[in-house]
């Protein structure tokens, strides 16, 4: 799947990055799932706000 995040070494830095390849049906699927319950789910809405407060 797509949404699948791979790593991604560069010298000493290692991370985790997502895939942008893969299933374009499944990633598009899962972005109009995420943003449709940041619209309307109290408990992704208050995640979004513990989650954004430090940035």
């Amino acid at each position: 799947m797509g949404s699948q995040p791979f790593e991604d070494a560069s010298g000493r830095r290692s991370t985790r990055r997502p895939d942008c390849g893969g299933d374009r049906r499944a990633n598009a699927a899962l972005h109009r799932i995420v943003f449709t319950r940041l619209r309307h789910d109290p408990r992704a809405q208050a995640y979004r706000e513990r989650r954004t407060q430090g940035a």
